[in-house]
């Protein structure tokens, strides 16, 4: 699991930070287990990222496998004042791996609102 949230950058560099991040979704899926294939609620289509009308912050690891930045600068391309970020050779869990820069960022955008 680890392999598609954490980035290799991160998982090289800080052999501790991913075990405790692996440790911890083990932890999480023990407490309320997910069925093997999560079903979504809503479909994302462009008509609806369309429709949303307050401001957002998408932010993605160069990395991430799940959102990868040039998806997630084609969804801010179809919503109105949506800002991107891009956190080089993170993964998709950004705001472990590099908590300083996701924090800074997330608070920088929060506070224009």
């Amino acid at each position: 699991m680890e392999v598609r949230e954490v980035g290799p950058t991160y998982r090289a560099a800080d052999a501790a930070g991913t075990a405790r991040w692996a440790e911890l979704s083990r932890q999480s899926r023990l407490q309320r287990p997910l069925p093997s294939a999560q079903t979504f609620k809503n479909r994302v289509t462009f008509a609806r990222l369309e429709a949303i009308r307050v401001p957002t912050l998408l932010i993605s690891g160069g990395a991430d496998l799940y959102a990868p930045p040039p998806v997630m600068r084609l969804f801010a391309d179809h919503m109105k004042g949506a800002q991107t970020i891009n956190v080089p050779d993170a993964g998709h869990s950004t705001f472990w791996e590099q908590a300083e820069l996701f924090n800074r960022s997330l608070l920088t955008f929060l506070a224009r609102y």
